[in-house]
């Protein structure tokens, strides 16, 4: 689902880290929030943070808490999402339409246009989007043109005017850096990635040092 491998360190074990709770886990306008609300109305949750910040670890974590048995819906090819073109036409109650790197659904010829996304907010039962997104992309995108210029992302920027936006943070939080303290005790990954000092916690889980090395 687009969650980065992690590190490997002796004796570690499962294939993804323990999740750290992050700030926006809890806050009463954060990802769940946000989610818990779609659910009962029809949304779409947009997560804009750097790379390897945890955005979609994030939101597959909230997912799997609050709709856990809900169906899910994930292109197969995003720069032609026929299933999610077709979920606007029929929707199926209790969905969540998944669309991580959510610039790969937009740009293109057959992309994910504002009309199919208000298709799903306005279907008779609520339908859930989940997206993320890096804020290089969502600047990029938002940017309104200067009177008498083109305006090369109007497309993009209609579907991102649809969604609640919620921010990550790359750097962890004196909270989130205890919770992950706690974390360190179950799972040695966590632990190792607590003594790199450049890079924020899900960075280092994600080997971002050693990619950078390479």
């Amino acid at each position: 689902m687009g969650v980065h491998a992690a590190i490997e360190v002796e004796d570690a074990t499962g294939d993804l880290p323990v999740y750290v709770q992050r700030d926006t886990d809890v806050d009463q306008r954060g990802v769940r929030a946000k989610i818990g609300a779609a659910a009962e109305r029809a949304g779409f949750v947009l997560l804009v943070g750097g790379s390897s910040v945890g955005k979609t670890r994030c939101a597959y974590e909230a997912i799997r808490a609050l709709l856990p048995d809900w169906w899910l819906v994930q292109a197969a090819d995003p720069a032609d999402p026929v299933e999610i073109r077709a979920l606007a036409e029929d929707p199926t109650p209790r969905t969540v339409v998944w669309l991580d790197e959510l610039q790969r659904h937009l740009g293109g010829a057959n992309a994910l246009t504002a009309g199919t996304i208000r298709a799903l907010l306005m279907a008779p039962a609520p339908v859930v989007l989940v997206g993320t997104l890096w804020p290089e992309w969502y600047t990029a995108y938002t940017a309104r043109p200067d009177l008498g210029e083109q305006d090369p992302y109007r497309r993009e920027r209609e579907v991102l005017e649809l969604a609640e936006v919620v921010r990550v943070n790359a750097r962890f939080s004196s909270a989130e850096l205890a919770r992950a303290e706690d974390a360190a005790a179950e799972d040695d990954r966590i632990r190792a990635a607590l003594t790199v000092s450049d890079y924020g916690l899900t960075q280092a889980l994600a080997a971002a040092p050693q990619l950078v090395s390479r």
